[in-house]
């Protein structure tokens, strides 16, 4: 009865279909041919799993494990026991509504079909476990199919021909990445892009950019700086002056965008809260928040501790539009580099230093006592996990209307999210047990995080 629902679920799929479309597919694209059907195999699984494709040293070992004659059950029941999943999901081996809905979430990018949802939780009270249920949902045709996306790329909308890419880009740049899910032909509006926009005007996007100076004083700013094309700059369409962001933005203009883009901004923010509601202001309620966010395991901000949702209340409480002299002094005081570059990305450490000294660090908290200069720096830090914890918790509270639509590992020093409306609802919906469960899990993989973090220090530099 098991086997029974469980191709009636993998039916809807595509199910055992695969192999056959494998054949005929292979002969017609390179990409797939190129991949290897034990490699997408392997790539699907981690996707379903993890929400992110395998690096390589875990593709070559899996890989090795199936061509070596292991079976797809005994690759996905040492998955179901790693520590990543179960941080991800839990310790139970119960096959329960939230894990199918994480599958069809991380592995396909869309919610589960009533029937399919039913026949994986019918299989599920029948005995099938979720390793059981995870070996036949990463075989199945459409599981398989998504995991040919790059590993920081959003479900896109193939049928739309104004996106930037389809699934068939074997190679997308960061900006056709972050663009994926965005229509052309709608109206953006750029926070902050200063000399390398992730939407130019040039390039035909419909982009409205809101920025700290206009074009002629970032150009004065930029030119001669090591790597800055200053010609990138495009024509600053709202000046920001201090105060609100929003009212940096005419009325007449408020929710007449489809798209914000913030790429290294909100980190920079003085009240977070203030930032999403002012996303949610000027987008229409179909809008999309794009956001590259730097990880602070990839970067200046190593040593610092991650944002918790009280700090960002408290931000939010107090109004803030400069950052307080704690942040200036921490900021000052404990970024470092790592060699010779203030963010790097995955890799052993090549040897962490100060960037600053510690009166340097003095001399700025005693310089913002006196002056009314407004100080840029991080006043949040993040990993994908803590950030999508924060808005979960600030969604419940009725504080923020935003929920991860696609979150990207690490690719580098950032990653990538994508937000859209609907966060209050979702978090409302959630039962005291059940929030519970999600905070948790969230809670979990931040250590997970924190120990790639230490793995990658500990792998270049071991002097503690």
């Amino acid at each position: 009865m098991v086997r029974n629902l469980i191709q009636r679920a993998t039916a809807a799929l595509g199910g055992r279909l695969w192999q056959t479309r494998w054949t005929n597919r292979s002969k017609q694209d390179a990409n797939l041919s190129q991949l290897g059907y034990s490699s997408l195999l392997v790539n699907s699984f981690y996707k379903a799993a993890f929400g992110r494709l395998a690096e390589p040293e875990g593709l070559a070992y899996r890989v090795s494990q199936l061509q070596s004659g292991v079976p797809p059950a005994v690759l996905a029941e040492e998955i179901v026991d790693s520590v990543e999943f179960q941080a991800r999901h839990g310790s139970s081996q119960k096959v329960e509504k939230e894990f199918v809905k994480a599958l069809y979430r991380d592995g396909l990018g869309r919610q589960p079909d009533s029937e399919g949802l039913s026949n994986w939780l019918a299989a599920g009270e029948n005995g099938a476990t979720r390793a059981t249920v995870l070996a036949a949902f990463a075989g199945s045709v459409e599981s398989l199919e998504k995991a040919l996306l790059p590993p920081s790329f959003p479900a896109p909308v193939a049928e739309n021909p104004a996106c930037a890419l389809t699934r068939t880009d074997p190679a997308p740049t960061r900006n056709e990445i972050l663009l994926g899910p965005v229509d052309r032909t709608g109206r953006t509006i750029e926070i902050g892009p200063s000399y390398n926009p992730i939407a130019p005007k040039i390039d035909d996007w419909r982009t409205w950019t809101l920025d700290h100076m206009t074009r002629e004083d970032l150009i004065a700013k930029y030119r001669g700086h090591a790597g800055v094309d200053v010609n990138r700059i495009e024509e600053v369409d709202f000046v920001w002056n201090g105060g609100p962001l929003i009212n940096a933005v005419p009325v007449s203009l408020y929710g007449t965008f489809d798209t914000l883009i913030a790429s290294h901004v909100i980190e920079h923010t003085p009240d977070l809260v203030d930032f999403l509601d002012t996303a949610e202001i000027l987008l229409k309620p179909t809008g999309v928040v794009v956001l590259a966010i730097p990880d602070k395991r990839y970067c200046f901000d190593y040593f610092q501790p991650l944002t918790t949702t009280g700090q960002v209340l408290t931000a939010h409480a107090e109004g803030r539009s400069r950052h307080p002299r704690s942040f200036d002094f921490d900021h000052v005081a404990y970024a470092v580099k790592d060699g010779d570059a203030i963010a790097w990305g995955q890799h052993p450490s090549r040897g962490l230093s100060f960037v600053h000294t510690i009166q340097d660090a003095r001399n700025l908290f005693a310089s913002v006592e006196t002056s009314e200069d407004y100080v840029d720096l991080h006043a949040w830090r993040f990993t994908p996990a803590s950030f999508e914890l924060i808005l979960l918790e600030l969604a419940r509270l009725g504080e923020a209307d935003w929920r991860v639509e696609r979150i990207t590992p690490a690719n580098g020093c950032e990653f990538f999210v994508w937000l859209r409306r609907g966060g209050k609802t979702a978090a409302a919906s959630l039962t005291e047990a059940e929030l519970a469960v999600h905070r948790l899990r969230l809670l979990k993989r931040t250590l997970v995080e924190t120990r790639e973090q230490i793995d990658w220090f500990l792998a270049g530099d071991a002097s503690v």
